[in-house]
């Protein structure tokens, strides 16, 4: 294992490329930034020729596959790489931004489309070629490796969802419910799975060497797992509120919950070897951790059958969504960049995170505000729409300016992204 993890570990010209994958990563990021102004302005303004949908399609496709998973794929090829599988990654990485620019262009200009459509089938192919490489030569340790490998199933389950769409849509099934189920399916098993298991895979990397936290880690994975698979009864309470549906919600939420406690607890208990550098990475980082908590939180209070109407509310499924990918895996993922030292530093780095936070809270508040306000009769927010615009904006101009500054030197923390 020794002889793994050194060939595993970083090179200053690893680093340097992993850098260079994230920096493409953040360029996505401000693509999806600029999409969602843009989403926001066709709403308050709506500018003739642009397709709202063609938009929100290019919107989803950008944030997941140009910003978390090109992110993703430069700290699997920092940490989970070996040595000797670098070159076939460095390959790999340029086919997916083939089709991922292929995407960007595509999908705003025709949606569902045969060219949006190909691309999409490019990226696919690539992921699939990724997760096999990944699951069969990762030098990871034990702990570490069920997390990832959970986390490379999760992603090419979510799969199912998109490509059941085109038979769904030759049946002429696009107005039923399975074609509904089918996106909330890529969804569920994307932000739900894949997401926060590769986080967690990168966190029981971070903590290797520390016994407790990892037989902790490997304690909380059935439950965790168990989850994930059960809680996508959530995604079907619209369709029916029958007692089976409630018992897998609470059964899924009751056992995420029970993962954190206890994979939670190995991970405090060894809070002073943490050792993150800087305070604004470990304040990121510690909040993630937090707003997952509150995550698998609010899915146990979704899953009262009592709050209903507030868990299947438009906004409140949208808020959700926004929720994981604004306030668990970005921080995140901007957190460990700016341990690296992939980001802007200094004032920079301060003034684009105060815009880019103050935008993130205005939104969630201005989506969950309300179904809130909706069951308990409360009043509602005036002009949501401009002031949703407002926060989309504070959230661009704040990712813009904390822009990547190049690859990173290697430092203390070089192999524990």
């Amino acid at each position: 294992m020794q002889e793994a993890e050194n060939r595993a570990a970083p090179s200053p010209s690893h680093d340097a490329a992993a850098g260079r994958m994230f920096a493409v990563a953040w360029g996505f990021l401000i693509a999806t930034g600029v999409f969602g102004v843009l989403l926001r302005l066709q709403v308050v303004a709506p500018m003739p020729g642009v397709s709202y949908g063609n938009i929100l399609h290019a919107h989803s496709h950008t944030a997941f596959l140009g910003w978390v998973f090109n992110a993703f794929f430069a700290l699997a090829y920092l940490v989970f790489v070996d040595e000797r599988e670098r070159k076939p990654f460095i390959w790999l990485f340029v086919w997916l931004q083939a089709a991922t620019v292929g995407m960007l262009v595509a999908y705003p200009l025709q949606g569902y489309g045969a060219a949006s459509l190909s691309f999409t089938t490019m990226h696919m192919a690539g992921a699939v070629f990724f997760a096999v490489r990944l699951w069969r030569r990762s030098p990871a340790a034990p702990a570490t490796r069920i997390y990832l490998r959970a986390a490379l199933i999760f992603m090419l389950v979510s799969g199912a969802g998109p490509i059941a769409l085109g038979p769904l849509a030759v049946m002429d099934l696009r107005d039923a419910p399975a074609y509904d189920l089918a996106i909330y399916w890529y969804l569920h098993f994307q932000y739900n799975g894949w997401f926060i298991f590769f986080l967690v895979a990168l966190l029981a990397h971070y903590l290797r060497h520390q016994a407790g936290a990892a037989r902790a880690l490997r304690r909380a994975f059935p439950y965790l797992a168990a989850g994930v698979a059960l809680t996508f009864a959530l995604s079907v309470l619209w369709v029916t509120n029958a007692p089976w549906v409630y018992a897998l919600c609470i059964a899924g939420a009751a056992a995420q919950l029970a993962g954190c406690a206890i994979g939670g607890r190995g991970v405090w208990a060894v809070r002073r070897e943490w050792g993150i550098p800087g305070t604004i990475p470990a304040a990121l980082l510690t909040t993630a951790a937090a707003a997952f908590i509150l995550k698998c939180t609010m899915q146990l209070a979704a899953a009262l059958p009592a709050l209903y109407n507030l868990a299947v509310h438009h906004y409140t499924v949208i808020g959700f969504l926004h929720w994981i990918f604004l306030v668990v895996v970005s921080p995140a993922l901007v957190g460990i960049g700016a341990t690296r030292g992939w980001l802007a530093a200094g004032r920079r780095l301060h003034a684009g995170l105060l815009l880019w936070l103050v935008g993130v809270a205005s939104s969630q508040f201005a989506l969950f505000y309300p179904p809130i306000a909706t069951n308990l009769a409360l009043p509602h927010l005036p002009n949501l729409m401009q002031f949703l615009l407002i926060a989309a904006a504070l959230m661009l101009l704040g990712i813009i300016a904390i822009a990547p500054v190049g690859s990173a030197a290697p430092h203390a923390v070089s192999d524990s992204a």
